[in-house]
């Protein structure tokens, strides 16, 4: 069995690439800075309504709406 070591600094910097990249994405209304959130971006366009819901940083990167405001 393999121990696994979770480097922090790494996640930290890993959530904070990603973040800048999907800030700009138009359905997009918050990020929560906390790198032990699951779900720390509040989308709208996954809840299909105003009001957003918590989505994790893999359903914004296979989404790719990011990608079309950049």
């Amino acid at each position: 069995m393999h121990d696994t070591v979770h480097n922090e600094p790494e996640g930290l910097e890993m959530m904070a690439v990603t973040a800048n990249m999907i800030v700009s994405c138009r359905f997009c209304t918050r990020i929560q800075c906390d790198p032990s959130c699951r779900t720390p971006v509040h989308c709208t366009k996954w809840s299909g309504a105003c009001s957003p819901i918590l989505v994790n940083l893999a359903a914004c990167m296979t989404c790719g709406e990011y990608k079309n405001n950049s």
